[in-house]
């Protein structure tokens, strides 16, 4: 080395690598890290919408089991007075109005209440 003058020494290449490689390293935390809360984000968005979705079907189905429930007492009450009322008319009385077809019940003279009585239960 020469007195009194300064001499450049190169830099070893390998601490420029190592810096890039840092920095670098920092780049791809930081995405990872921004992609994540981007996909807790999405998700969590995701779980209300599948929760509210649920929550309106099971509203749904209730409204339409407590309808069929309703249909289905009114029909079994409306079944229930009808066959009451037929087993009030005589068996004649019944096959001559129409109300029960003429067959077997009615030729033989059975008595028309415990017929409807064993077919509602």
């Amino acid at each position: 080395m020469l007195e009194g003058n300064v001499v450049c020494v190169p830099r070893p290449k390998w601490k420029r690598h190592v810096k890039n490689a840092e920095s670098q390293w920092e780049r791809l935390v930081k995405n990872a890290e921004s992609q994540w809360e981007r996909l807790v984000k999405i998700a969590e968005s995701q779980w209300e919408r599948l929760v509210k979705n649920a929550e309106s079907q099971w509203e749904r189905h209730v409204k339409i089991a407590e309808s069929q429930w309703e249909r289905r007492v009114k029909n079994a009450e409306s079944q229930w007075e009808r066959r009451v009322k037929m087993a009030e008319v005589p068996v004649g009385e019944a096959c001559e109005d129409g109300r029960v077809p003429v067959g077997e019940a009615c030729e033989r003279g059975l008595f028309l209440t415990e017929q409807v009585l064993k077919r509602s239960f």
